[in-house]
Parts: C-alpha cells; structure tokens; sequence
C-alpha cells in the first residue's frame, strides 16, 4: 500500500498520544514502518498516517479536544477493517500477521472509536443530519458484521489463545449504539436506514437464538431486546404508518427461525439457509448460527435413530444430503454420536445403538456451507495459528455488506 492509500496524517490519533505511547513502549506494529514482525516491540516508532487511538479506561472523563470528528471515526474504522483485518498488516511492507494477533489490536482500537461515537451520539441525538446519520449506521453495522464474522473466523481457537467474551462484549456495544441512532432519526432518516435496520435486526436475532441454544450469557442482550422492541413498536407507530412487518422481511424470516427452532424443525432451518441467493447477508447469517448446527444436526441423528427402522442402513450420501455435510463428514459425525457404520464403512445402522453426546472441546468451520468457499489456496491463506482466512475482497465485502 503507497503513502497516496494511507490516510491523512494524525487524522485516527493525536500526535501527543503517539509520542506518549513511543515513550511508554505503547506503538504496535501496525501502527509503524520502523519495525518488522520479529523485532522487539519496543523498538516501533509510531508513523503519523498509521497511529490509531488506544483504548484507554480513563477516556469517559476526557476533555472534549480528546474526542475525534465523525470523519475522522470513519477513517479510522474503514482502515481498520477493510485494510488491517482483511490484509492482516498495515501497509505493503510489513509481513502478514496472524488473524488472533490482528484481531486483538482490532478490537483494541475499535473500542476506542466506540468511546468517541458515544461521545457525538449523546451530544447530537436530535441534530443529526442525513449525511451524518448515513455515515453512523453505516459504521456501526460494519462493525456489527465485522465481530459476528470474527467470532465465526476464529471459532476453532480455544478461549485461551482469544478472548471470544470479549468480543461478544464488543458486538453488543455496535448493536447497542446502532439501534441508539434509530431511536432519535427523522422520518426520512428512518427511511433512509430501513434496509440496514432490517438487516442488523435480523443479525440480532439470529444471536439471541445462537447464545439460548449454546448456553452462553445472554442477559446483555436480552434486555436490549427488550428495550428496544419497546422502541421500534412506538417508533412505527409514530413515525410513518406505511411501515409495518413487511418492511422488514429479513427481521421477519429471523423470527420465522426461531419459530422453527421451538417446534424442532431443523431441518427446515438448513432449507431456508441454502435457498438463500449466494450474498453477504446469508453468510453473515450463517456465522450467526453456525454454533448451532452441530445442535440441529444431533437433534436430526437423534430423531432418526427413534424413527428408521431397526438396523436400518442409510448411505454416506444420503446422510450428506440430510445433515448438508460432505458424504464423508456425515458419515464422521454420525459414528462420533456412538451409532455403528455399515459394512462398507459409508452407510450408518439407525436404531442399532443410542446415540451417545459427546463433549465438544471446539467448533468446527464449515466454510464451503457458511461463506461459500471450498478452495483454500485459491481465496486465501492459512496463518501461524492454522486459521484460514479468506481473501481481502471476500473478507472486506462480507463486513460491508455488498
């Protein structure tokens, strides 16, 4: 990347920051062009057009002068994701990192920036012009892409190596602040967002079902569920009589999911993924759920196991064809629920065995069915770490939505 595609100097972070940080050992290697990956990260002398401001505790009680403009909030975030997380390093010649060790200066300095538009949303709740509120939502749905698909990117990583807590904390801070904005827009500024808003509501959706199911704490977000269904009902009702349950149609097959999840109907839950036209949103979708699936997948295996006939045998395609897993995959899956294979080794004998749960130590990637993609070397890289990452302009398009 030339100086020209860098953006403006000390626009993402005040120069007396990035000197006090050189002083404190502070610079990452993101933010300079003095140091390599290997050197010692004390060393890293902070560049004026790669200095991103750092979180910092005592930030709710600066002075105004402290808080960036909302340009410069845009800046920041559009460099922070379309070129740091989908390229892994800051600028051409700097060695790419690992997704973890990106990510965590990611979500350091997204952080950050959520401080800064806390600060203007409470001081321009009732003062936002169109542009500005089209910049805002738009930055925040970024980011509330950008965490779902990380949480999807790095599900195969242990708690040890990534604060996945952490980062749920982070996604409910962008749906937070993104539904704030809709609670104080015009009418043509509702209008304007309504795609938007219908999409992110979905997502939110999706993350309730995903966090009940995998018993992962969802008080947080279920009071923002409540509070802000309370919202949107009076928002509707005040704001333009036109718009009603079908203005919402992704919001709604949402809700249509979890009415499928309460009757069991999982299978039909894969159905609706896979009739989903190849986009940004469906894969979105799909990290949004893909915690779930080994879920639906042993409640299918379960219901068969009752309902086939005694020993009866079901081949490695059919399997793949009911689970929406490769032939050898189904097979795989079905044998690690204790149900015995078949003589040839690809069929499984149904209601010859119970099926026996087994804990599951970490969550396997099913990129082919989540982000449609099959061949690694042709759309991306596998790092230090073995995490594939996906190739920039897959990355870059599913976290701005295009």
């Amino acid at each position: 990347m030339s100086a020209s595609d860098l953006p403006t100097e000390w626009i993402m972070c005040r120069e007396d920051e990035a000197k006090d940080r050189e002083i404190h050992k502070e610079i990452s290697k993101f933010e300079s062009v003095s140091c390599s990956s290997k050197s010692p990260f004390e060393l890293c002398k902070g560049h004026s057009q790669l200095c991103i401001k750092k979180y910092r505790r005592s930030a709710a009680g600066s002075s105004v002068g402290s808080y960036r403009m909302l340009s410069a909030l845009n800046i920041t975030v559009r460099h922070l994701l379309k070129t740091i997380l989908s390229y892994q390093k800051s600028h051409d010649e700097m060695e790419y990192q690992s997704l973890i060790e990106t990510a965590n200066f990611v979500n350091d300095r997204l952080r950050a920036v959520q401080v800064d538009f806390s600060h203007h949303l409470e001081n321009s709740k009732n003062m936002i012009d169109e542009e500005s509120f089209t910049s805002m939502y738009t930055m925040q749905a970024n980011m509330v892409r950008y965490h779902i698909l990380l949480s999807y990117l790095l599900s195969e990583v242990p708690n040890s190596k990534f604060e996945h807590a952490f980062n749920r904390k982070a996604l409910q801070v962008a749906f937070t602040n993104f539904f704030e904005l809709f609670k104080f827009c015009n009418v043509a500024n509702l209008m304007n967002g309504l795609v938007i808003l219908d999409e992110i509501l979905c997502y939110y959706a999706l993350i309730q079902i995903s966090l009940k199911l995998t018993n992962c704490d969802s008080s947080e977000f279920s009071t923002i569920l409540v509070s802000n269904f309370t919202f949107f009902d009076r928002m509707l009702k005040n704001k333009k009589k036109e718009i009603t349950a079908n203005s919402f149609p992704k919001w709604m097959w949402s809700i249509q999911v979890g009415g499928m999840v309460l009757n069991g109907n999982y299978i039909k839950i894969f159905h609706l993924l896979e009739d989903i036209e190849s986009c940004s949103w469906k894969a979105i979708a799909c990290c949004c759920l893909s915690q779930c699936f080994f879920i639906f997948r042993v409640e299918l295996v379960s219901f068969w196991n009752k309902s086939f006939a005694k020993n009866e045998s079901v081949s490695n395609c059919d399997l793949s064809r009911l689970l929406y897993m490769s032939p050898e995959s189904a097979i795989k899956f079905c044998a690690n629920l204790g149900l015995p294979k078949g003589c040839n080794e690809s069929s499984i004998l149904f209601k010859s065995k119970p099926v026996v749960m087994k804990p599951r130590k970490i969550i396997s990637r099913e990129d082919k069915f989540v982000l449609n993609i099959s061949n690694y070397q042709e759309f991306g890289r596998i790092d230090e770490d073995n995490v594939y990452i996906p190739s920039p302009k897959i990355i870059w398009q599913l976290i701005s939505g295009t």
